[in-house]
């Protein structure tokens, strides 16, 4: 059996060991738990979505093969052990006695099924196109294996960010309603799903694992952060996503709260259009980059949130170049690139984000320091689902963005972005030498020598800027005091399955 632990070297596991008691414990005992968080899952289908905001309830719905704790450990989940038969075939012992939330016994053709689907979806295939679905094969009552088209080493770890198994025959059923009736293994199962407003989860009777204490999980969309934490400080909720910086404070001095701070997996970054002039010049990217004081964006807009970034990935990231130099904040060198590029007199743009109160923001500073190099950048806000989709079909000039490495592993982190050919590279960046590394990084089984091939790869990318690399980011969360046993997740996957609220 092949266990895996990437070094990401943080303080990850946050185990509360808190004080008071509960307010949502209903009078004939019912333990209620509910989570703020800024927004509504556009779908629930594992699949199909790409949203932050979907990571903790699909986990708490599905159950992949394998998971990833909150250190990036591959363990077990449906299946109970894997083997690799060669360099590019797993093979995976299922474990029996496992039910579907409609009933159904889990079948290897459900897991065949999801492995395809996984597969094929233009938002999972990202991670999991790899697979080589005509060699996915049945090989016993409990066991299947499958092959991937070239030696994948992050495989395993990209089954256990995105590979969930779902029912085959509640998806041919449903069909396009599957993302708001879904159908998993894991250890809540859908109640109610009121689109923009509140995703209503039960525990799940036969859960082949040990009971959850909560008998209902409740995702509540709170889209103003400050409304977040006054509901968690009222007690109508017990775990608010997402204080903002200037609201730490506020959580931390109140007598029955406390946050929870963690770094995360996810990279912030202005993407540029590098199609579309002037972002077509590499000295135009690179000037930008020199432009953004982004220390100073994390001193005074984060109130010290975050970490300045020198490349594409958060440093918790397994195989991010920590060692590149990056580009320090330096006006003059950014007039002088922008002079050796014709831009001399600098040029109007658009910078594009979304509603976020944050974000927002962060792109007004960032619009008033490219001033200070000539850069006329038009302010563009527009809602998340609409942002999302400019992002999605590179239809923008400047972008904010931010991703998440959900797997812990480079490969996932670097490939979907900055491989030519991928349909997530919305910044059109293209560069041969690039594709070659990235792709000789995935197939390397030698754990140094798959680093270096993604440092390598990073050099280059960051020496073509073709986006402004800002920050990475962290999970702050409030949570009441009497919750116990609540670990934050770096994805942010966040598990419920443990949790409790103190009577």
């Amino acid at each position: 059996m092949l266990r895996r632990k990437l070094a990401v070297g943080m303080g990850l596991a946050l185990s509360l060991v808190l004080g008071a008691c509960s307010n949502t414990v209903g009078s004939e005992g019912e333990m209620t738990f509910v989570v703020a968080q800024p927004s509504s899952p556009p779908t629930l289908d594992p699949h199909y979505s790409n949203t932050a905001v979907a990571f903790t309830p699909i986990n708490a719905i599905f159950e992949g093969l394998v998971r990833l704790d909150e250190t990036g450990e591959i363990l077990p989940a449906l299946a109970e052990s894997w083997e690799w038969l060669d360099n590019q075939t797993l093979e995976f012992t299922i474990r029996e006695g496992v039910y579907f939330h409609n009933g159904d016994p889990l079948t290897m053709e459900d897991i065949a099924f999801s492995l395809e689907r996984a597969a094929t979806s233009p938002v999972s295939s990202t991670m999991l196109g790899g697979i080589n679905t005509t060699s996915i094969q049945i090989t016993g009552e409990n066991s299947i294996r499958f092959s991937t088209y070239e030696p994948f080493f992050a495989i395993l770890a990209h089954l256990g960010a995105n590979g969930s198994i779902v029912s085959q025959r509640a998806v041919e059923e449903l069909g396009a309603d599957f993302g708001h009736h879904p159908v998993g293994t894991g250890a809540f199962k859908v109640e109610r799903f009121v689109q923009g407003d509140q995703l209503e989860l039960v525990r799940f009777e036969e859960y082949y694992g040990e009971a959850p204490q909560i008998d209902r999980l409740i995702f509540r969309a709170v889209p103003e952060a400050t409304n977040r934490v006054i509901l968690l400080e009222t007690g109508e909720v017990q775990m608010a996503m997402n204080v903002l910086p200037s609201d730490i404070s506020r959580v931390e001095d109140s007598p029955g709260l406390t946050l929870l701070r963690n770094t995360n997996l996810r990279a912030y970054s202005v993407h540029f259009n590098n199609e579309a002039a002037p972002f077509d010049n590499v000295l135009v990217r690179q000037a930008l980059n020199y432009a953004i004081d982004t220390q100073m964006i994390i001193d005074t807009v984060l109130d010290g949130v975050g970490t300045a970034l020198t490349g594409p990935l958060a440093p918790e990231v397994w195989g991010a170049n920590t060692g590149l130099e990056g580009y320090p904040f330096n006006p003059e060198r950014a007039r002088d690139l922008l002079a050796e590029a014709g831009y001399e007199g600098g040029f109007a743009t658009r910078i594009y984000s979304n509603s976020d109160s944050l974000n927002q923001a962060v792109v007004t500073v960032i619009a008033h320091q490219l001033a200070q190099v000539g850069i006329d950048a038009e302010i563009i806000i527009n809602e998340p689902a609409v942002h999302l989709e400019l992002m999605r079909y590179g239809n923008y000039t400047m972008a904010l963005s931010g991703f998440t490495t959900t797997s812990f592993d480079a490969d996932r982190g670097l490939i979907p972005m900055f491989d030519s050919a991928s349909v997530m590279n919305n910044s059109n960046y293209s560069n041969p030498e690039v594709d070659r590394l990235l792709f000789a990084g995935r197939s390397e089984q030698d754990l140094n020598q798959r680093m270096a091939y993604f440092h390598e790869a990073q050099e280059i990318i960051v020496d073509e800027a073709p986006w402004a690399f800002l920050y990475s980011g962290e999970n702050l969360v409030g949570i009441r005091n009497e919750v116990r046993g609540l670990i934050l997740h770096a994805s942010p996957a966040h598990r419920f399955n443990d949790v409790y609220l103190e009577r």
